[in-house]
């Protein structure tokens, strides 16, 4: 969306009056999504910039034991460029061959990471764009407020109704503010999903046209599988014609923060908490022993409150303010997210024991016997990682929906996927299982599901369809 720098945008009275988003706010956010090494890579930063703040030397150590950084594939170093979505689109399974897509990559697979860039923070440059846009103070914070809720991929993965409602604004300023950071470079971030992503993209390319909006728009699984005759046939047009336009959507970035640093984790997993057995509940353990212990400096303490000139009485002041929300953003990240994990071994205590027996779970599940917001809790366990008995695990990968079983019970699309994987690893290979036939092996499990979404997690898995499986296999 192209956006007259000239213009103010409109803001209501509403905004103006609620709309109270303070630096200390955004650094709680920030602090609450950082998993736990970037936590402590930030809190080294602030001791060294911050003199009111020092090393607390009675910080706990306890449980070194737990927490033993878990290495990145041995192949992970030739994958940097490869791209995975966390929020799969229902029907896009992948983006295309080669550079943009890695098969078999599901949100349940937190085993892969990728090298983080050094370059450029990519919020930093967002946020330095917006500060040179004429906009009014109430709405430039918002747009910040939107900026910070970026995933790691540039999109905006929260619901701006949430955001409205956890505002208590209304949803017509925080949809004017997404548009606001859509206008900013690179064109794609803050696209809620792959095909928006892909739209405001095409919208300012010489190839804004039919062919390549419709192929977005319908056309990606075509286009993942190189099926030229397939997109003509879409289309309408000839393989010539589907060809160059399927090659200008091919050249679109999928991902916008791809090329800037993200603060990606580029090493080892370090884990941000363990849940282990405890008589018959489970306990949930922090990995506070990964983060400096954090005190108030005494000695800088006395000397605000003693005589001093006036510019240095005011720095002191500053930095003290500083100080003190700092620790205060970490505190509360630690309790939230204990809570968090917390509610989430009661939810999923089946595998917790056993490390199979996922079951359905929102947001919503967690967030409302919390008394916090959805918001929260997707901040609260984003890049997070915890080390239970079934190994090391994404805490975003244990949120799954789920389908209705013929009892009436819900069973984990994760589940599912298992079975389906399962199945198809036994099939006879010179008969492979069509999705249909997979479809009816579920049924007679009370498992009660459509061939359409058999197919669809079968792409997940990056598993090809029974026809190649069959020639694949002659």
């Amino acid at each position: 969306m192209a956006m007259d720098h000239s213009q103010k945008l409109h803001l209501t009275q509403n905004l103006q009056q609620k709309l109270i988003l303070t630096t200390a706010m955004y650094q709680s956010l920030e602090i609450l999504r950082m998993p736990v090494q970037q936590l402590a890579d930030y809190i080294e930063e602030q001791l060294h910039e911050n003199p009111m703040l020092e090393l607390d030397g009675d910080a706990a150590a306890d449980g070194a034991e737990l927490f033993a950084p878990v290495p990145l594939p041995e192949d992970a170093a030739d994958e940097v460029d490869d791209a995975v979505w966390e929020e799969y689109e229902a029907d896009v399974s992948q983006w295309s061959r080669g550079d943009y897509a890695s098969p078999g990559m599901a949100e349940y697979d937190p085993g892969r990471l990728y090298a983080q860039n050094r370059g450029e923070d990519f919020k930093a440059m967002l946020l330095e764009q917006l500060d040179a846009l004429p906009l009014e103070p109430p709405f430039h914070s918002l747009c910040r407020y939107i900026i910070e809720c970026l995933n790691q991929r540039g999109y905006f993965s929260f619901e701006a109704g949430d955001i409205a409602q956890e505002l208590g604004l209304p949803l017509y300023d925080v949809m004017q503010a997404l548009y606001a950071v859509q206008s900013l470079q690179p064109t794609g971030v803050a696209a809620r999903t792959l095909q928006e992503c892909l739209i405001l993209q095409l919208a300012e390319s010489p190839n804004f046209n039919h062919y390549t909006v419709r192929i977005v728009k319908e056309g990606l699984p075509l286009l993942a599988d190189n099926d030229i005759d397939g997109i003509a046939q879409l289309l309408g047009c000839s393989a010539a014609v589907a060809r160059q336009s399927a090659d200008a959507v091919r050249a679109l970035n999928p991902i916008p923060s791809r090329g800037y640093y993200t603060g990606e984790q580029s090493q080892y997993i370090v884990p941000d908490a363990a849940v282990v057995k405890d008589g018959e509940g489970l306990l949930v353990v922090l990995n506070s022993r990964a983060l400096p212990g954090l005190e108030l400096n005494r000695e800088y303490c006395k000397l605000m409150e003693g005589q001093v000139d006036a510019d240095t009485g005011r720095y002191l002041k500053t930095r003290y303010s500083d100080a003190v929300a700092l620790l205060k953003a970490v505190e509360d990240r630690n309790t939230t997210l204990h809570k968090v994990i917390q509610c989430i071994a009661e939810l999923q205590q089946a595998f917790f024991e056993d490390g199979t027996s996922l079951a359905p779970m929102t947001l919503s599940d967690v967030a409302g016997p919390l008394g916090i917001h959805p918001s929260t809790v997707s901040r609260a366990v984003q890049e997070k990682y915890i080390t239970c008995a079934a190994g090391t695990v994404g805490l975003k990968s244990l949120f799954t929906t789920g389908v209705k079983s013929a009892s009436g019970q819900a069973v984990s699309n994760v589940l599912i996927r298992q079975k389906i994987e399962k199945y198809i690893e036994a099939e006879d290979k010179a008969r492979p299982l069509s999705d249909e036939d997979l479809r009816g092996v579920l049924q007679t499990l009370g498992i009660d599901i459509s061939r359409r979404t058999v197919a669809k997690y079968r792409e997940e898995l990056g598993i090809e369809n029974s026809a190649r499986r069959r020639r694949a296999n002659h």
